[in-house]
């Protein structure tokens, strides 16, 4: 196992919660014709807006953290988790690689060597949607059969990552 600030290698993974990889770390970038001072604020913006609540997306813009833009994003009216299912990923996506994009510091470290060939997993013991349930400095993360979620930030990660080192190629 290596350990790079917040982000500790078990195999095959990088493993992560919080850090430069997380939505809740500071990464000020334009959107959508916004400032977003998080990819989480982004991104549950993208949600109120997807069902169009007016409303609550206006706030989530004011939001001054992340924690206050997540817990607006749980309010919006008419939200649909089957029809959010099918979209949230690409909305995740959509939020991540303009943070990456518009941050040459944080899109450097996310194309280092120190990730090649490596697989994102957000070790969130929490979070069984966009982590594994599992601590990120659990060895047992290693092993995939022991993940206990769909860990779709690791995977969006992932996503960006590929498609801005086929912009660079």
């Amino acid at each position: 196992m290596r350990e790079k600030k917040d982000v500790m290698i078990h195999g095959d993974y990088a493993a992560f919660w919080g850090s430069i990889f997380s939505n809740w770390a500071p990464s000020r970038f334009r959107a959508y014709g916004k400032v977003w001072e998080t990819a989480e604020q982004c991104f549950m913006w993208l949600k109120a807006k997807y069902f169009k609540d007016e409303d609550i997306a206006m706030k989530i813009t004011k939001a001054t953290n992340p924690s206050d833009a997540k817990k607006l994003g749980r309010m919006v009216k008419g939200f649909d988790q089957e029809k959010w299912d099918a979209v949230c990923y690409e909305k995740m996506y959509e939020a991540v690689y303009k943070k990456f994009d518009q941050n040459e510091d944080l899109l450097k470290e996310l194309l280092s060597e120190n990730y090649k060939g490596k697989h994102f997993v957000e070790g969130s013991p929490q979070d069984r949607i966009w982590g594994v349930g599992i601590i990120w400095t659990d060895e047992a993360i290693a092993d995939k059969n022991n993940w206990q979620g769909t860990n779709y930030l690791g995977r969006v990660l992932d996503d960006v990552r590929e498609a801005f080192l086929k912009e660079l190629a």
